[in-house]
């Protein structure tokens, strides 16, 4: 990601995530010009982005300010010197503490930069040079941007002119300051990296070509839209191909989708809600994903299969490099950076690779399924949005417990209260968020990192016996396994400060009130007194 405002740096600040094109570093008087220009092979080599300087690199970050290179002009000239780049230096003055933003374009396809010799990317927080297998991968383009690529051939009048002047509108309305430089259309698209000394890149291509620029120069270049009546349905019941710039047809395509939506009814106590099967922004963001990561060296085209209650939306090629199921809330990695950006300069997404976030909080506090891709594979990935809403009354509790907190909850927080409330398991980059969320009132714990929704939950739906029935299996569990240490004590016994560390995260008094249930079972006993008391499992060799 390239941060050309104050405004995106501020985002960017505040992400949960660090962006895979972007690197902070906290660089508070200083900072090495050969480390310098390593980083600057490495995002150009992943597709382009930003190193930021005066910022601390671990979340929550900090505008620290940096004293680092304050002769720009020669810094930049140090980099072309070195490695033949240009660079782009940007100062901002965020609560009054310098920062220094310093970015790069992607590499060409094809041509990785090098610096000193070496091939160098990033891997998670850390910086290395390519191996053989990655520099050999790097050099035949199978991972670098298409999107930055110049389309042969192609030339401005393959743009069309609705297309151009709604990107001005819509840039102009995210940042204002646009429509004072009164750009004509050719100075536009440069600015936007749209075109490269008046080349066009396959990105125009993508955001802006007519229909028969992309028909001649892209054909694969398209969306397929389908409506089926009916799961089984083999036939179609209405179907349209999209194939010219996504600013031409994403308005028609959410049209399209909209006149089939449904509006599900949902009681919350004297009232009704109603509730949409399939969300707008959700919508949006889900196509703006696929056409945007999508792998363009596959002939195929992006797909999306509508049914009365569930959408798929389909990409061609596998997820980006080092991008699953499972981490992509927590990872972002844009297939194709250029279009990314343009599409994050004209408002259409906030910040590339943030849409998955968006779409599984509107999907929890609907109380909807989860986006679903476990049908992806390394040729597409398919995503599956459904509709129906199953629990009005989480509903409910999410707005009641939201207005008292004062604050909103972050995905991360809806994610763990979903996974409780469909009594799945809570994964250890999240059970940090569960702890927060007891403190809340919304959750309890039931013993060994286990947790349930609370009773005040239960009572606001009006479940309290499955409450009680959660409540009560986890207390047989928790006996169990004292029990069980009890059985493997023999007779040693075991003392209290012992068994504790058996149920971490409870009292002293709740386990002793365990324990004082198995003695009354005749499971336990307890022999000696106060300090020296110690439980033994019954029949344990005195």
């Amino acid at each position: 990601m390239q941060i050309d405002s104050e405004t995106a740096l501020r985002a960017a600040v505040a992400a949960p995530s660090e962006d895979e094109g972007l690197e902070f570093k906290l660089a508070a008087t200083s900072f090495n010009k050969d480390k310098l220009c390593e980083y600057v092979s490495a995002i150009a080599n992943s597709g382009g982005g930003s190193l930021v300087l005066g910022v601390s690199d671990a979340p929550p970050r900090q505008f620290a300010g940096t004293q680092a290179f304050g002769n720009l002009a020669g810094l930049r000239d140090h980099v072309y010197t070195a490695m033949r780049w240009k660079i782009e230096t940007r100062e901002f003055n965020p609560d009054g503490k310098r920062i220094l933003v310093i970015s790069t374009n992607a590499a060409p396809r094809g041509r990785p930069l090098g610096f000193g010799g070496k091939f160098f990317q990033r891997t998670g927080g850390s910086l290395r040079a390519m191996g053989a297998d990655e520099l050999r991968a790097a050099l035949a383009g199978a991972t670098l941007d298409f999107s930055s690529d110049l389309c042969p051939a192609a030339v401005v009048g393959d743009l069309d002119q609705i297309a151009i002047n709604r990107f001005r509108d819509l840039w102009t309305k995210r940042e204002p300051s646009v429509a004072g430089h009164a750009w004509s259309d050719a100075q536009l698209l440069e600015a936007a990296e749209l075109t490269i000394d008046g080349a066009l890149t396959n990105a125009a291509l993508l955001l802006l070509g007519s229909a028969p620029a992309l028909g001649r120069r892209l054909a694969h270049a398209e969306l397929v839209f389908e409506y089926r009546a009916r799961d089984a349905d083999v036939g179609f019941a209405e179907r349209r191909e999209f194939r010219a710039g996504l600013l031409l047809w994403l308005d028609d395509a959410w049209a399209r989708i909209n006149a089939r939506n449904t509006v599900q009814q949902l009681r919350m106590g004297l009232f009704r809600e109603d509730i949409v099967a399939f969300d707008e922004n959700s919508l949006r963001e889900a196509i703006l994903n696929a056409v945007c990561h999508r792998d363009y060296e596959d002939p195929s085209s992006c797909w999306i299969r509508m049914y009365p209650a569930r959408i798929e939306i389909i990409s061609p090629g596998g997820f980006p490099r080092g991008i699953t199921a499972e981490n992509i809330l927590d990872r972002q990695r844009p297939r194709n950076r250029r279009l990314a950006e343009a599409l994050k300069r004209c408002g259409l997404v906030e910040r590339s690779g943030q849409g998955a976030d968006l779409m599984f909080r509107r999907c929890i506090e609907t109380s909807k399924p989860l986006p679903d891709y476990s049908s992806s594979d390394a040729y597409a990935v398919v995503l599956e949005l459904r509709g129906e809403a199953a629990d009005p009354a989480f509903i409910r509790f999410l707005e009641e417990l939201g207005e008292e907190r004062g604050q909103a909850f972050t995905t991360a927080d809806l994610l763990v209260l979903d996974l409780a409330r469909r009594g799945q398991a809570i994964g250890a980059q999240i059970k940090d968020r569960a702890v927060l969320l007891v403190d809340a009132g919304a959750l309890e714990r039931t013993g060994r990192g286990k947790f349930i929704l609370s009773q005040r939950y239960r009572a606001f739906a009006g479940e309290r016996p499955q409450y009680t029935r959660e409540k009560g299996l986890a207390r047989g569990a928790e006996k169990a396994l004292l029990l069980q240490h009890l059985e493997h004590a023999g007779g040693a016994g075991a003392a209290m400060q012992e068994l504790l560390q058996v149920l971490p995260g409870r009292s002293r008094d709740y386990v002793k009130s365990r324990l004082e249930e198995l003695r009354d079972s005749a499971a336990a006993e307890v022999r000696g007194e106060r300090k020296k008391a110690r439980w033994y499992a019954a029949r344990a060799p005195v």
